[in-house]
């Protein structure tokens, strides 16, 4: 009789948890199929949008916030740098802020001054303040070049670079080598493309001692000239028509008749060009690097070398792509003569897909035991439905990741696999719970509810537990924070996607697709069922009830377990297993 109210009051708690849960926004998702259809065919469509457009790149993107302000002051000792130059500069930064560790080094001609700023400020925001303040410092020698600021990127580095060498003179060579530069920059991502292995022209100034002697014309005189003639200045503005216009003076030296025409002096009311004083011709720069390509064996040639580097958050396979492509369209339309050779150096893409694939294959072999272990601990329609849920849980990972500008790489593609074996425990219990009760008696509509009923509030405490565990990981500061940070991110990402599809698409999946039928009758047991899974569950069963039952055997598996963890820690302490 006890049994029969006991029976009575759990049936009255079990139908007041379904009219709670059916009234809830679960039980709306549990109710309705076809709105539980649509989305999942929207988080589909949006995933493999998001999984085709994000950027893919090694390592996460790291912002340095290390700037670097450069002087050149030619010809100056360390000791008048560092006075001139360094000091005036380091007065000026003084007044920026953010500022965590400001150091410079004086040496011959170079004034070089490091500006760490507080790895919590704005980097963009801080750099263009270093610029402005730069800009602002009066008081440098007249000889002195403008101060350059250069900002220190983890990524600034060539992502593939391109060889061209064939029979061509050191000139032509040149001239192609800065049109397929042209090409290469105007590809959408690319930052920029050096050329290497070129030597720059210059003009060369031979000044016949006697002539300025005879003229009385002093060298200082003849560089002033130059220097002021190769200078392009603004003239103000007038307007006319009352329509401003700019004026300004474009003098810099395009050819080299532009530089044999400038004036030096004056002699009987006759200008005194720098050609009647010097001999100039136009020549190639000495040559300090040696630049070869041997290809196949042969005898090495002149090559030269376009390096492209990336723009920040730039998808460095497309961009590689694009740039092989470019590559194949310039030889194919003539551009690029027959006669040169292109190669492929350093192709760092390649890297990157070799990393992809091994987490990919690492990814889809965990997913393949997850799986097996489900069948055989549990049964084949919750192995089924638990494996449709984690390719859904991954897709709303991404699409979250690539409307919130993260990268897919090393980092990011570790969290998911390592996040694998924890997603699917809330697709475990809440199946398990829906499963049995339906051998309840209970319809599938309403198993699902009951089973989100009983399970919601520890499945969700349960997770944020778990995403807890990782929140150190966020409170990590400076540069090492910056890079572990898309690690937890990505984790809790996906803990919180999994526990959405288990209380509200797992249920309804099952409310679907589980039939009552199918847990009333007897089924017919298949021959990997009743040879594996059966007999493993048998072997289980034996060996859990020998432990319950029997105390002795609950001491020496206690002992035995004591002696194996002292052990593991013996191999630290020892120094076996090093740290």
């Amino acid at each position: 009789m006890d049994i029969d109210n006991g029976d009575k009051k759990g049936d009255v708690f079990a139908e007041r948890a379904i009219k709670k849960v059916r009234g809830s926004i679960f039980g709306y998702f549990i109710t309705h199929c076809r709105v539980v259809i649509l989305l999942i065919v929207s988080i589909f469509i949006l995933g493999a949008y998001s999984l085709g457009n994000i950027d893919q790149e090694s390592d996460p993107e790291v912002k340095i916030p290390i700037a670097i302000v450069s002087t050149f002051y030619p010809g100056a000792s360390p000791s008048d740098v560092e006075s001139l130059i360094s000091d005036e500069i380091e007065n000026k930064l003084e007044e920026l802020d953010n500022v965590k560790l400001i150091t410079s080094n004086s040496s011959n001609s170079i004034s070089s001054i490091v500006v760490e700023f507080e790895a919590e400020a704005n980097l963009d925001d801080s750099i263009q303040e270093l610029r402005e303040k730069i800009s602002d410092v009066t008081g440098l020698p007249g000889e002195a070049e403008d101060p350059v600021v250069t900002q220190i990127r983890a990524n600034d580095y060539p992502i593939i670079t391109f060889s061209l060498a064939g029979d061509l003179t050191e000139n032509q060579l040149k001239q192609l080598g800065e049109m397929v530069q042209d090409e290469l920059e105007g590809i959408s991502g690319v930052s920029k493309v050096p050329l290497l292995g070129v030597r720059d022209k210059e003009y060369s100034v031979v000044i016949n001692k006697a002539i300025i002697s005879r003229l009385n014309i002093s060298l200082s005189q003849i560089v002033g000239s130059i220097r002021a003639s190769n200078i392009d200045m603004p003239l103000g503005d007038i307007t006319v028509d009352n329509i401003h216009y700019n004026l300004r003076t474009v003098a810099k030296f395009k050819s080299i008749d532009d530089l044999k025409k400038v004036v030096v002096s004056q002699d009987d009311n006759r200008a005194v060009l720098l050609a009647d004083v010097a001999e100039v011709k136009e020549q190639f720069s000495e040559q300090d690097i040696i630049s070869k390509l041997s290809i196949d064996r042969q005898t090495a040639q002149d090559t030269i070398s376009l390096q492209i580097f990336k723009k920040t958050g730039g998808n460095i396979l497309n961009i590689v792509d694009s740039a092989k492509e470019k590559m194949e369209e310039l030889q194919s339309n003539g551009l690029i003569p027959h006669n040169v050779k292109v190669e492929i150096n350093n192709d760092y893409s390649s890297f990157i897909r070799k990393d992809l694939k091994t987490m990919t294959s690492s990814g889809l072999q965990a997913t393949i035991l997850i799986f097996l272990i489900m069948f055989v601990a549990l049964s084949l329609k919750e192995a089924v439905l638990a494996l449709f849920a984690i390719p859904i849980t991954f897709l709303i990972a991404f699409i979250v990741l690539y409307f919130y500008g993260y990268t897919l790489n090393s980092m990011t593609l570790y969290a998911l696999v390592l996040s694998l074996g924890l997603l699917v425990d809330s697709f475990i219990i809440i199946l398990e719970g829906i499963f049995h009760n339906m051998r309840e008696g209970y319809s599938s509509v309403q198993a699902a509810l009951l089973s989100v009923a009983n399970y919601s509030k520890p499945l969700t405490a349960g997770m944020l537990t778990t995403v807890a565990a990782f929140v150190p990981m966020l409170l990590v500061s400076g540069i090492l924070g910056e890079y572990l940070e898309i690690f937890p991110i990505t984790i809790a990402i996906v803990l919180i996607s999994s526990l959405f599809v288990s209380l509200v698409l797992v249920p309804s999946f099952a409310g679907m697709f589980l039939k009552k039928s199918q847990f009333t009758t007897e089924k017919k047991e298949s021959i990997l069922e009743r040879r594996v899974t059966n007999s493993l569950r048998k072997k289980y069963r034996k060996f859990i009830l020998r432990f319950l039952k029997d105390r002795k055997y609950k001491i020496k598996m206690s002992i035995g377990l004591t002696i194996m963890f002292c052990a593991s820690l013996g191999l630290l302490i020892t120094g076996i297993v090093p740290v």
